[in-house]
């Protein structure tokens, strides 16, 4: 409810395309803060940034790109010895999905050791979608 709360009061304010602008938008922000009764601690806001880390993501004038600390633990994984360890590592990659073009076409290999009826056998198809999945998500920028 508070985030919906917060879209509906901020939505108009969201993106400036200036730094007059920005700081217009500034300020119509921290009135209607004010207004709605609601308070920020300005000790954790940061203001006039270039760029910002958000849910694993990091927003900037560029556009969306994966965060870079979750791209080393990418980069640092080794390739998975059971289901748990592919399924974890499915989840880390699946969270970026967006970012890797044809990544269900990539995983399929590694999804197909999930299912019930399988025995575990990480063979040619699993190293090479393993170090796809790494490789695309370790290199792509937006």
């Amino acid at each position: 409810m508070f985030m919906d709360l917060m879209n509906r009061v901020f939505s108009p304010y969201v993106y400036s395309k200036t730094n007059e602008e920005h700081e217009k938008h500034l300020r119509l922000v921290l009135q209607l803060l004010r207004d709605n009764q609601l308070y920020v601690k300005l000790s954790q806001c940061e203001f006039w940034l270039e760029n910002i880390a958000f849910l694993s993501h990091v927003v900037s004038k560029e556009g969306v790109f994966v965060d870079l600390s979750k791209i080393e633990a990418v980069s640092k994984w080794k390739p998975p010895k059971n289901v748990v360890k592919v399924r974890s590592f499915l989840g880390l990659t699946g969270y970026y999905r967006r970012f890797v073009n044809d990544f269900s076409k990539i995983a399929k290999p590694l999804t197909g050791l999930l299912r019930k009826d399988n025995i575990f056998k990480w063979d040619e198809s699993c190293e090479t979608s393993f170090l796809t999945l790494k490789e695309r998500l370790t290199t792509t920028h937006v």
